[in-house]
């Protein structure tokens, strides 16, 4: 059971973006969790490393955590096996799929809101629409 909650920080009120098209999702803890938790990502960024994928470490974690949290893969090895694989080795219990690449889910679809001017579609003026948020 998950005790603590996630903060989702922004640079203006009501937003997660940065502006930038990206956005930040922080999780509070305790230091031994939050150090576990860093520790595996790393472990399965490098292991994917190892496996040829030309994204760096950071790329690699950020969207390893992002698939776990939205329930688009699994790992399903303890960490030491992690560790192995971190380290190069693709033998004995941890050869073959150690992710599980899960199918997207329904639930997550994406939510773009655009402001049109009243005279755009009333066919009085060609001023664009605008995704609401952006500057």
């Amino acid at each position: 059971m998950l005790r603590t909650g996630f903060t989702r920080r922004s640079e203006s009120e009501g937003e997660t973006s940065a502006g930038d098209g990206t956005g930040t999702l922080v999780s509070s803890h305790s230091v031994d969790q939050v150090q576990l938790a860093d520790y595996r990502l790393t472990l399965a960024a490098k292991a994917l490393r190892g496996r040829g994928d030309q994204r760096t470490l950071e790329q690699l974690r950020a969207d390893v955590a992002l698939d776990l949290l939205t329930g688009r893969a699994q790992i399903q090895i303890p960490t030491a096996d992690l560790e192995d694989l971190a380290d190069g080795a693709e033998s004995g219990s941890v050869a073959g799929d150690w992710v599980t690449r899960l199918p997207g889910l329904g639930y997550a679809r994406p939510i773009i809101n655009v402001t049109v001017p009243i005279q755009t579609p009333m066919g009085l003026s060609d001023d664009p629409g605008h995704p609401v948020g952006a500057s």
